[in-house]
């Protein structure tokens, strides 16, 4: 019985917020296709698509969490047969199925772009690397949005990502296998590109495992 209300407040949270990932989609299109015209057109194109993903995500949890707690809808939704974990469990499935899709979408749109056009194919793993950041910093935000009820922690958390995007651009900047081959038209991968991604990945499992982890006490949620 629970499995079924888990599936469906999966559901109702991706047909509520179903415009606004199809904004987001339109938004993030266009920022590719507007990257693959020129080289003036790439680094636009490049600024609205971090622009999108990371305004994309800040407004998903703020909404999606956020402004639920602040409705006290979940005073409604907690009274249904299902605990707090399996809450989370639903909320945090919504939450980033909602993000994943346009991230995933325009992020292979991105790389077929790179490799079709006149952008040097060197770009690739720096680009990588970046968009693979950019869902790191949202499951950290969305971590974060799940743990605490503070608004100064949620605002606190969106400012260092957001900040910690320029400081990535020039930590990649700073390794020279990687920087080095972003004007190459051939695809150079080294062990720093591998190493990179692995950290990302390594914070993305921990920020969407703590949640879980910790469970949640009811009145932790309201």
């Amino acid at each position: 019985m629970s499995g079924g209300f888990v599936k469906k407040l999966v559901l109702k949270d991706l047909y509520l917020h179903r415009h606004m990932l199809m904004l987001a989609l339109v938004a993030g299109l266009l920022s590719v296709i507007a990257s693959g015209t020129s080289r003036v057109g790439f680094n636009v194109g490049s600024v609205f698509y971090l622009s999108t993903v990371i305004a994309f995500g800040v407004i998903l949890v703020m909404y999606g969490i956020a402004q639920e707690r602040k409705d006290k809808a979940l005073l409604f939704v907690l009274s249904l047969p299902i605990s707090p974990k399996q809450y989370l469990q639903a909320k945090m499935l919504a939450i980033l199925t909602i993000f994943f899709v346009p991230w995933a979408a325009l992020t292979a749109g991105a790389v077929v772009m790179i490799l079709v056009t006149r952008v040097p194919d060197g770009l690739l793993p720096f680009f990588i690397l970046v968009s693979t950041f950019m869902l790191m910093n949202f499951c950290v935000i969305l971590c974060v949005a799940l743990l605490t009820l503070h608004e100064l922690m949620m605002t606190s958390t969106v400012i260092l990502t957001n900040m910690s995007v320029s400081l990535f651009f020039m930590f990649l900047a700073g390794i020279p296998q990687i920087q080095v081959h972003t004007a190459d038209n051939v695809v150079i991968w080294g062990s720093p590109f591998f190493l990179v991604l692995a950290c990302e990945i390594f914070v993305m499992l921990i920020a969407l495992t703590l949640p879980l982890y910790f469970g949640r006490a009811r009145r932790g949620l309201t």
